[in-house]
């Protein structure tokens, strides 16, 4: 059984949800299509300040899964942690950062964040989902 599999076990409750947030158009768009294929409704940003809007526009959607960029403008991937550990701590475990330099791996490794080098392969973004599902 592949981790999305198990996504749809653990959340039989809840929609299947993902949240993605990038600032880099073509891979927000392959993850869209990649949590697609798999049957979640996605929900896209380009920023930190782009996520938050958006979960605070739509209190029904209540991702099991959300996937955020480190370096991105207006508001980095760890500031949207911080913001959205205050809103919406249910969130908060469903976090996993990415990013293709290395300066939030000590953020994250200190707040037991999950944490993808970008690039990554599925076998790495599957072990990651793992660790935030509910």
């Amino acid at each position: 059984m592949s981790v999305f599999e198990r996504a749809t076990v653990k959340a039989e409750k809840a929609e299947k949800q993902a949240l993605i947030v990038d600032d880099d158009p073509g891979l927000l768009g392959a993850l869209a299509r990649t949590f697609k294929l798999e049957g979640f409704e996605v929900r896209t940003a380009g920023n930190g300040r782009e996520a938050l809007e958006l979960l605070i526009a739509n209190p029904d959607f209540q991702p099991v899964v959300i996937l955020s960029d480190h370096d991105m403008p207006l508001m980095t991937g760890s500031e949207f942690y911080r913001q959205l550990r205050q809103t919406f701590p249910e969130l908060e475990p469903r976090f996993i950062m990415m990013s293709g330099s290395v300066k939030p791996k000590g953020f994250c490794e200190s707040r037991s964040i999950p944490f993808l080098d970008k690039p990554f392969d599925t076998q790495a973004l599957n072990a990651a989902i793992k660790l935030v599902l509910p």
